[in-house]
């Protein structure tokens, strides 16, 4: 258990660096702004907790698939706090940034649906053989 947690922890960490710097990279290319390594960091570690945190809550058995997807999505909804904190209201006002964060938290929430309906799946055949 614990090594599956870490191991979607340092996969999710993996990811949110790779974003972070095309967020990054964009923001440099095209405002000439640039955010220290530390911060990026921390949110960076910061954004994962919170996926860990979610896809655990995604895969607890004991409950309600319903209410397991509701637990999960809650703190999905810390991600666009913490880039608002790391970029600041100055990155923020620019549309183009705004379509960036939107996009991200759409890519989270498709991936999110994905997990919830392959679990369906593999319940509606754990069902379907208990009938047979």
């Amino acid at each position: 258990m614990i090594q599956k947690t870490l191991m979607r922890f340092a996969a999710s960490f993996t990811i949110s660096t790779f974003v972070l710097l095309f967020i990054n990279i964009v923001i440099w290319r095209r405002l000439e702004i640039t955010f220290p390594h530390i911060a990026m960091v921390i949110g960076a570690l910061s954004i994962s907790l919170a996926t860990t945190i979610s896809i655990s809550l995604f895969k607890i058995q004991k409950i309600n698939s319903l209410i397991a997807t509701g637990l999960g999505l809650v703190p999905l909804l810390a991600i666009p706090f913490i880039l608002r904190r790391l970029y600041g209201v100055v990155i923020f006002r620019f549309s183009f940034v705004i379509f960036i964060v939107v996009a991200l938290c759409a890519l989270t929430y498709a991936i999110a649906v994905i997990v919830i309906a392959a679990r369906y799946k593999k319940e509606e055949r754990e069902m379907n053989d208990l009938l047979k």
